[in-house]
């Protein structure tokens, strides 16, 4: 089986802290989506990271 990692880049470095409401809602619903992806089995592990030069996402699937 082949496992892939993807990098979300936010489109800027401060995004986590300066997100509207309606990007807060949105990331809400990705972040849940993901989850249930972890729990069927369809994604091996996903969340934020926090780097010092700027927030990202991932996803290993």
């Amino acid at each position: 089986m082949k496992y892939f990692l993807c990098r979300f880049v936010p489109p800027g470095p401060d995004f986590l802290k300066t997100m509207t409401p309606e990007q807060k809602s949105l990331m809400k619903a990705h972040g849940e989506f993901l989850q249930a992806l972890l729990e069927q089995g369809g994604v091996v592990a996903h969340g934020p990271v926090a780097d010092p030069s700027g927030g990202w996402g991932h996803v290993a699937v």
